[in-house]
């Protein structure tokens, strides 16, 4: 596990394995949302294990029901250090935990420049929670650092939204288009919000926010609403 929300799945002492080969990898009871492998899927554990095939470069990555990660394809941006993903949105991916009543999932999310030792007001600490009933929820963003009266702060690209992705959306209603509703913190104006799309391949409810010339920040956005049509 890395922390509650992830779980890898990689063995790298098997260097003379042939690449088919495969070893089982423990799962704790919970649903699991593949990040990486869009043909894995999800699938639900009470307590088993899961064969995968295991090389440093095929391992997998999965987010557990109920948990929210704010997440960075290092590939696709081509970056090569961490300062390079602090010129680029950050992406918010959740895998709700839903019964017959309601849908729930939380996150947090840590954003500083990595280089100044006086943090006070140089950092942004978001509480992110995702409620509602099934096909009818809120992405609700809180930012512990300042008050909600008081001007927040911008450290860097980290602290703008690239997507929001709702695994296993077939299973939670949310196989088809949803309205997107911004609501802003104080005065600042909510943008034009396009519908969030879901993607058959990933069973994923894809958002994309505006884009760099029409940035949202993360600390100016107090929820945002994902209504199915």
């Amino acid at each position: 596990m890395l922390g509650e929300a992830l779980k890898l799945s990689l063995l790298t002492d098997k260097l003379g394995a042939d690449v088919g080969d495969s070893m089982p990898f423990y799962f704790p009871a919970g649903t699991w949302c593949n990040i990486y492998n869009s043909t894995d899927a999800c699938f639900t554990s009470t307590g088993e294990t899961k064969d995968y095939v295991t090389k440093a470069y095929a391992f997998q990555l999965h987010l557990r029901d109920g948990y929210i990660v704010p997440l960075q394809d290092a590939k696709t941006l081509k970056a090569m250090t961490s300062k390079d993903l602090q010129d680029h949105p950050v992406d918010l991916h959740i895998n709700p935990a839903c019964d017959a009543n309601a849908c729930s999932a939380k996150g947090s999310y840590l954003n500083d420049d990595g280089v100044t030792t006086d943090v006070d007001h140089q950092r942004n600490i978001y509480d992110l929670t995702l409620t509602g009933k099934a096909s009818d929820v809120t992405l609700g963003i809180t930012n512990e650092t300042v008050a909600e009266t008081e001007t927040k702060g911008h450290i860097n690209m980290n602290d703008v939204i690239g997507t929001v992705q709702i695994y296993n959306a077939k299973a939670q209603g949310f196989d088809g288009d949803s309205t997107v509703k911004i609501t802003m913190w104080g005065d600042a104006k909510a943008p034009t919000a396009a519908d969030a799309k879901y993607d058959s391949t990933l069973d994923r409810l894809v958002w994309t926010a505006p884009t760099k010339d029409d940035a949202l920040y993360m600390a100016d956005v107090a929820s945002i609403e994902f209504t199915k049509k």
